[in-house]
């Protein structure tokens, strides 16, 4: 935003409302901004924000599922999610313009934003359908459990625990930025360049989840294992199952019968800075007759990010929910079954920083969750490039080649609880430290071709090279063994960056002045797409580096491993379509109205290490957007649609996979200008209340349904 941008003195001032049919709270949000230039010399721009922002979200989940001759059901946990949160933004921006010469222009930038997100979330989790009838009973006999009757539609357990839970957390994130540069033109020649330093801090020191368990339902119903208690499980509507059982909810909804299982304080810190710098350099000549502009230049940027956890957990025999109850029920609960509302977040503080006497430190899990988590990740980037732009005739060709040398250095925690080797000796829970350093050159050409084939039409064709570095969490060198060795996380320190091959083929032809339309095609080959992973140590794919794990647990082919990794060979091959179309080409009356629409249709393919092949991570093979506008005197009306077809999220197993379900969202505004200074508007949101819905495999399957309702945002803008 630069003050030059517009002539003279300018103000806006925005005041805005918003309400959603789920929450009670109303939200708001102003914004002002002012520029202003003198003796076309000096240009101040400012603009502050501020936003309060209410959520709240219902939500059922399921852990997982198995199958049982072709009959699938739950076969982990199922979940109730409430949240309930507040998000508070406060955002400025200041930026100075000044022209030190005919031939010079010099700038500084600064933003700052603080983000603060207060959540309280509550799960009342059914647990551990798979095994509950031997938790129940301790009779060992799987058959009895696989015997029970299922169908597509309907099973039934006999449940044993339950978990109320609830997650209470204060989330403050501050992101600094400043930057000084210019740009300079000397004759044919143009410079700009730029020194900039930025900071982000998240701070999570004031967060706490505290779990009460009820156990041995079974038991407190006087049932047995020759006449157990069911719980029926429904899932005929697959988005939100049915549970029913008067007996078990009667126990599992009254909060003195769940004592403390655990107590999570959370105090982490994570910092990252930045420091970059970049020059560049164009030149305007000819080459034969053929207009061409020269660009070169180059950009350093070193950034750090230091992840800080600390974690402490905390255990009681006599600590029950009722002693943090403040209400029985969620209220307005949109989804089937009762969600209940304790343990209550608020009056859970009280456990906080050794605040009941009542309370033991978990030592085990505060050392192994402590330093797990902890990473200091340096990576530097220098890159360089150099692109020509000719101009031949009606052919517009601009092409170049750009050089990134990558060089990072890591640092994590190889973190185990206390095991038995081999040998049958114990071995302590421990820390190391491990470091590493890796660096990488990516030499990246590209070419863009733009031809006019008259005023209306045009073509245009591209080949470029792209690389994504992995994310620090990906790479993290960080490693914890836990549960006697059957369940490793670990970030691989071996990933390498996705590398892509892009093309681009498009016609675009321009009816009139208000009209568009195109068709494009594409194709991107991909290879070390980078995707997160489960297996047994025993059949670890290639491209994981488990060095880092001790040999007596590598000796275990059982262990469970959760990292991520490169997939070798990937590819997405796509068509779009675009138009804007001005109505009144059709009729008179339809003066002002104006539609506009794309599509995008794309298939995707990606081979697992196994040889499995799955769609490409995130990747939907349909997307489209339509609006339908009204712009003619004060009046600017608009209604849009937008839809997403179903997409991976996260690999499973085959047929087991996580799938993030199609969602078509509708929404529309209207705008009226009542003079030259003042505008009114309303939006509306999420028009049709559309839910958000993941599965495993089948669209019968639940993973996650959360419901968010209906928003409704009305303002006044004054701008002079």
């Amino acid at each position: 935003m630069s003050a030059f941008d517009r002539d003279g003195q300018f103000l806006s001032i925005k005041a805005e409302g918003r309400v959603n049919e789920i929450t009670d709270n109303l939200s708001g949000k102003g914004t002002l901004t002012y520029t202003n230039t003198w003796n076309d010399r000096l240009g101040l721009a400012i603009s502050a924000n501020y936003q309060q922002l209410a959520i709240e979200a219902h939500n059922n989940e399921a852990g997982g599922w198995g199958e049982d001759n072709g009959i699938f059901y739950i076969n982990d946990d199922y979940e109730h999610r409430w949240y309930d949160l507040t998000r508070e933004r406060i955002g400025l921006v200041g930026n100075i313009d000044f022209r030190a010469t005919d031939n010079t222009t010099l700038y500084v930038r600064s933003l700052f934003n603080r983000y603060e997100d207060d959540e309280i979330r509550n799960k009342f989790e059914f647990r551990s359908f798979d095994d509950t009838f031997d938790d129940a009973f301790g009779n060992g006999d799987e058959d009895t459990e696989l015997a029970s009757p299922r169908s597509p539609t309907q099973s039934r357990v006999a449940l044993n625990e339950v978990d109320a839970e609830v997650r209470k957390r204060l989330e403050i994130r501050e992101i600094q930025t400043y930057s000084l540069g210019g740009e300079t033109v000397k004759d044919a020649w143009t410079f700009d360049y730029e020194v900039a330093y930025a900071t982000a801090e998240e701070d999570d020191s004031r967060n706490h989840d505290v779990t009460f368990r009820t156990e041995d339902i079974q038991e407190a119903l006087g049932a047995t294992a020759d006449s157990p208690q069911f719980l029926l499980i429904n899932t005929e509507r697959a988005e939100t199952p049915v549970l029913s059982n008067q007996f078990i909810f009667a126990q599992i909804l009254d909060p003195a019968n769940f004592a403390l299982d655990e107590l999570e304080e959370e105090d982490t810190l994570n910092e990252d800075e930045e420091v970059s710098a970049r020059f560049n350099v164009s030149r305007e000549s000819v080459l034969g007759d053929v207009p061409v502009t020269w660009k070169a230049g180059g950009k350093y940027r070193d950034r750090e990010k230091v992840r800080d956890v600390n974690k402490v957990f905390s255990e009681a025999d006599d600590v029950f929910a009722s002693e943090f109850t403040d209400g029985l029920l969620i209220p307005d609960w949109r989804l089937p079954n009762p969600a209940p509302a304790f343990p209550d977040g608020d009056l859970t503080v009280s456990l906080r920083n050794g605040g009941d006497p009542r309370l033991e430190i978990n030592d085990d899990d505060t050392f192994l969750e402590s330093n797990f988590e902890d990473f200091t990740i340096n990576e530097e980037i220098l890159a360089a490039y150099a692109m020509g732009t000719f101009e031949i005739n009606d052919l517009t060709l601009i092409a170049g080649v750009r050089l990134e040398q990558t060089d990072v250095q890591l640092q994590g925690n190889i973190v185990s609880e206390e095991f038995e080797d081999e040998n049958g000796n114990d071995v302590a829970a421990s820390a190391v430290t491990f470091t590493l350093q890796d660096d990488y050159t990516d030499l990246l050409p590209s070419v863009n071709a733009k031809y006019d084939f008259s005023d209306k039409f045009i073509g245009r064709a591209a080949y470029y090279a792209a690389i994504v570095r992995p994310a620090f969490n990906e790479i993290a060198p960080s490693l914890l063994i836990n549960e006697d060795r059957d369940g490793i996380e670990m970030g691989n320190t071996a990933l390498e960056p996705l590398e892509a091959d892009n093309f681009d083929l498009s016609l675009e032809f321009y009816p009139s002045e208000l009209s568009l339309i195109s068709i494009g095609g594409f194709y991107k080959s991909i290879n070390n797409a980078i995707f997160p992973i489960e297996f047994e140590i025993g059949d670890a794919p290639t491209g994981v580096d488990l060095s880092r794990i001790p040999e007596s647990v590598r000796a275990d082919a059982g262990a469970e491993v959760e990292t991520f990794i490169n997939v070798p060979d990937s590819k997405i091959i796509g068509v779009e379509f675009n138009l804007i179309q001005s109505l009144e080409v059709l009729s008179p009356a339809l003066d002002g109205f104006i539609f506009s629409g794309n599509l995008t249709l794309s298939d995707s393919e990606a081979t697992l290490p196994d040889g499995r092949e799955v769609p490409f991570l995130r990747q939907s093979d349909t997307v489209w957007n339509a609006a339908l506008g009204y712009e003619k005197g004060p009046w600017d009306l608009r209604l849009s649609a937008n839809y997403r077809g179903d997409t991976l999220d996260e690999l499973v197993e085959e047929n087991l996979d996580r799938i993030q379900d199609d969602r078509l969202l509708v929404e529309a505004s209207a705008k009226y200008q009542i003079n030259d200074q003042f505008q009114v508007y309303l939006e509306g949101k999420n028009l049709t209340d559309a839910p958000e819905y993941y599965y495993f495999g089948d669209e019968s399957r639940l993973s996650q349904y959360d419901e968010f309702g209906r928003t409704f945002v009305f303002g006044l803008r004054y701008t002079y």
